[in-house]
């Protein structure tokens, strides 16, 4: 019998977001990005499993990997053969808002500082090369949409393990 477990959790948006589908002239929060970002870090916790110290052709070393690739592949699903697709235990569902979150279009000034007052700085300039203007007319422009800061939004997160895998150990780090 499958062990579900769901965690719903809000999140602060302290940044701007620049995250959209393939509407990039839309920005928007969507599950497969969450998705992404906690896939991304699960294998870096999952990465403590396989000794890194032991030689490459080490047996033990590539049964961990081993071990780690199969783990993953049961998290997060995997898009193979047949035969060895499977559909991931892990669901991730954006919860539907009752207001829109607040967004920059593009070609807007992106704002910061006290109350949202000054264009953004040099700095936040550079790190967000491409996606703002960093000089002359366009210093401070979005080149696309994002969501603003200061915001927040709730995610739900459903993890169904197959009841063979219960006493396994499935997540490091606590997912």
């Amino acid at each position: 019998m499958p062990d579900t477990r769901v965690l719903t959790a809000t999140f602060a948006i302290v940044t701007s977001l620049f995250l959209s589908g393939a509407r990039q002239d839309k920005a928007e929060i969507r599950a497969t990005s969450l998705r992404g970002a906690l896939r991304f870090w699960w294998r870096a916790l999952a990465w403590a499993e396989v000794d890194g110290t032991a030689p490459v052709n080490d047996g033990a070393r590539l049964a961990r990997l081993g071990r780690v690739r199969r783990l993953e592949t049961l998290l997060f699903g995997h898009a193979g053969s047949r035969r060895d697709s499977r559909q991931a235990a892990l669901s991730i569902v954006v919860d539907p808002r009752k207001t829109e979150l607040k967004g920059v279009r593009g070609g807007e000034v992106l704002l910061a500082g006290h109350k949202g007052k000054t264009t953004v700085g040099p700095s936040a300039r550079y790190l967000g090369y491409g996606l703002i203007g960093a000089f002359g007319a366009t210093e401070g422009k979005l080149s696309r949409p994002c969501i603003a800061a200061g915001q927040g939004f709730q995610a739900r997160f459903r993890l169904t393990v197959p009841g063979d895998l219960e006493k396994k150990r499935l997540y490091p780090g606590g997912l």
